[in-house]
């Protein structure tokens, strides 16, 4: 399967402030559309109530080889532009619906979580958990979650909530998992520690909770069991591991494993695969019964991050050097479509369309993709090039939420 290049347009991350102040323009950059990136601008026309609000200046029209200018449309209520290459070619940008900048206290954000469409948690360096209600008249509410007795010791790297929404799960660079509870403004609950020697890279956690997982530098990812707070099982990859997710395909792997030697505090695993993307070019999967490796894929540089389609029987993973692989988790010999973006891939998330995924770059853009598309034709923006990742939440969901290394969170009504 030959990799390409996908099409794609950038436009400046502050586009809805400048149509709103009326400035003369904003800028617009096309990649791949000719044998060099097309720098063009979008001219904002205030004051000719007969012409169009938003129309590409005619030197970039052009350059590009367009016979006549495209059509560009702006919806304001979503705060949506789309531009019309051709009929069945359009871009669409979406600009935030809340923007939230915590970084005159909290300065940077190493991993977001998102519970419903108002509660989200954010992870900070130096052992910070912050927990934060979104308002729409930016009377925001937050608290650190602290506890006198237990917490993290260094920085904090991933965060997410458990089904019930009531309750974290976090890991941090001191190698310890922590769960907090919600309630009365936060306590930690329990510590799950002893297995791992480097810092927690990723987390998952497996149906209601009773299991979840961790992966860690040291190369290993861990099945623990919540209510004793011990591990089950320590899956050895040999190589440091920069995301894992539990996943359930339509069909099975069976591996021959002996269920009648199966730890009774395993629950939920049942057909069940462990995904884990690798810093050396390689994504695992285990099967969770047997414990064996089933299969195993590899990329072009470290794999940052991977996501499975539930819906769709479709697993991607990104990787250092900006490639995004599809593959049908059913027939893995050979990928669907390898893509490149070319900045590296921070993470992946699932979108409402089961053969789309919301992937986050590390200059600052998140892209809608798909095995069958060669452009990235859907775009949140707001990012100015800092390195940005999509929270994670409790499912496929009609918005997205994203936070960036300057601490600034952004909230998209898909």
């Amino acid at each position: 399967m030959n990799s390409h290049r996908a099409l794609y347009i950038t436009i400046q991350y502050d586009w809805l402030t400048s149509i709103q102040e009326g400035d003369p323009y904003f800028w617009c950059n096309f990649y791949h559309f000719t044998d060099k990136p097309v720098y063009g601008k979008i001219i904002i026309n205030k004051k000719d109530k007969t012409s169009e609000l938003l129309t590409l200046d005619q030197e970039t029209v052009q350059t590009l080889g367009l016979f006549s200018s495209p059509k560009i449309s702006f919806e304001p209520p979503t705060r949506t532009l789309t531009i019309h290459i051709t009929p069945s070619q359009l871009f669409t940008f979406i600009g935030p619906q809340i923007v939230y900048s915590m970084r005159d206290k909290y300065k940077s954000i190493n991993a977001c979580a998102v519970a419903d469409e108002q509660l989200i948690c954010t992870a900070h360096p130096d052992s910070g958990l912050v927990v934060t209600q979104l308002q729409p008249n930016d009377s925001h509410q937050l608290y650190e979650l602290k506890d006198k007795k237990l917490g993290h010791f260094g920085d904090v790297n991933t965060v997410q909530f458990f089904p019930s929404g009531k309750v974290l799960l976090s890991g941090g660079a001191d190698t310890q998992l922590l769960i907090w509870s919600l309630v009365d403004n936060g306590y930690c609950a329990a510590s799950l520690k002893g297995t791992h020697t480097q810092g927690i890279s990723d987390t998952d956690i497996i149906e209601r909770g009773r299991n979840v997982i961790s992966a860690s530098r040291d190369g290993n990812c861990v099945l623990w069991d919540v209510p004793t707070q011990k591990a089950i099982h320590v899956f050895s990859s040999y190589s440091p591991i920069n995301c894992c997710r539990a996943i359930t395909p339509k069909i099975l792997f069976g591996q021959g494993g002996d269920l009648s030697q199966k730890d009774n505090r395993e629950v939920g695993t049942e057909g069940k695969l462990l995904l884990l993307a690798k810093e050396n070019r390689e994504l695992d999967v285990y099967d969770f019964s047997s414990k064996n490796k089933v299969f195993g894929l590899r990329s072009r540089a470290a794999v940052n991050a991977c996501a499975y389609l539930d819906n769709s029987s479709l697993l991607a993973f990104g990787d250092q050097d900006g490639y995004i692989y599809f593959y049908d988790v059913r027939q893995p010999s050979a990928p669907l479509s390898e893509t490149t973006v070319e900045s590296p891939i921070l993470s992946l998330s699932q979108s409402l369309n089961p053969d789309n995924i919301w992937a986050s770059t590390a200059d600052g853009r998140v892209l809608s993709l798909s095995p069958q598309d060669t452009s990235c034709s859907m775009c949140l923006v707001g990012s100015d090039c800092e390195p940005i990742r999509i929270s994670r939440s409790l499912g496929p969901c009609n918005y997205l939420v994203t936070s960036d290394r300057m601490g600034v969170i952004r909230k998209f009504s898909k």
